[in-house]
């Protein structure tokens, strides 16, 4: 059976990103964001044996997600603490992106430091984790996604908002993009690594979205994929229409051509 609900975590010492499904655990994080416990007060405050406290305790050390350290003023005690975390969401499963996978997407791309390249990966780790389907919505979390990183680019052009998302691509394995026409502009994406769980359909469908996205702020137009063809090798071609240029001059100018 699918997991309901979880929570996604990002380790800050090590960016990793880690789905917290187990209702347990989940109440132990929370416990500690009041900040570090004894095991004893743990156990009385939260009327859980220590025998089960110690178990659960061992394993969220295991997955990083808190420290367990032995109290300078006392051997014989131990000081349970959380590690360095960011928080991303807590998601309960279901294709609205008004609801919480909308607020775990701008969480993790305002994450601190060089989480925010940990998008894609966060997101599919995380919901393929806990066997949520991705697939009827890749497109539109591509274009939410899109939307909140070109908020944080600032003014660009055509041309530069296309070669950031190469290298964006890139360095998130989402493949290596090149613009192979600007009118119809025409992008292809050839696969550099594969994603676990992760179909070339879905990841065209995402990158699709993202394109559109921030060609939208880029150019101040609408831009939307009207072709995607993928091949077995997970190579994508795709192909946007823009709307109709404005007054300021020509879709080349655009461009940056």
């Amino acid at each position: 059976m699918p997991v309901k609900e979880f929570d996604i975590y990002i380790v800050l010492d090590t960016q990793d990103v880690t789905c917290v499904p187990d209702p347990m655990h989940r109440v132990i994080l929370d416990y500690l964001s009041a900040g570090p416990a004894s095991l004893t007060d743990m156990m009385n405050d939260l009327v859980i044996p220590q025998s089960t406290l110690s178990v659960q305790i061992s394993r969220l050390v295991d997955m990083k997600l808190v420290r367990s350290e032995t109290d300078p003023r006392d051997n014989r005690r131990k000081t349970i603490s959380l590690a360095s975390l960011h928080f991303a969401a807590s998601l309960p499963p279901g294709p609205d992106l008004d609801g919480p996978p909308s607020v775990m997407i701008r969480r993790l791309v305002e994450a601190p430091g060089g989480c925010r390249e940990y998008l894609l990966g966060s997101i599919l780790e995380g919901l393929q984790s806990v066997r949520f389907d991705v697939s009827p919505w890749m497109r539109r979390i591509g274009y939410q996604a899109g939307t909140i990183m070109a908020e944080r680019m600032g003014s660009m052009n055509g041309e530069e908002g296309l070669e950031f998302l190469k290298g964006y691509f890139l360095r998130n394995g989402l493949g290596n993009m090149n613009v192979e026409t600007h009118l119809p502009l025409t992008v292809s994406v050839r696969e550099t690594r594969e994603i676990p769980g992760f179909t070339g359909r879905q990841k065209a469908a995402f990158c699709g979205g993202m394109i559109s996205a921030v060609m939208n702020s880029c150019l101040d137009r609408r831009c939307r994929p009207v072709s995607c063809i993928v091949s077995e090798a997970g190579d994508a071609i795709l192909t946007f229409e823009c709307g109709p240029g404005d007054e300021e001059g020509s879709a080349d100018a655009k461009y940056g051509a």
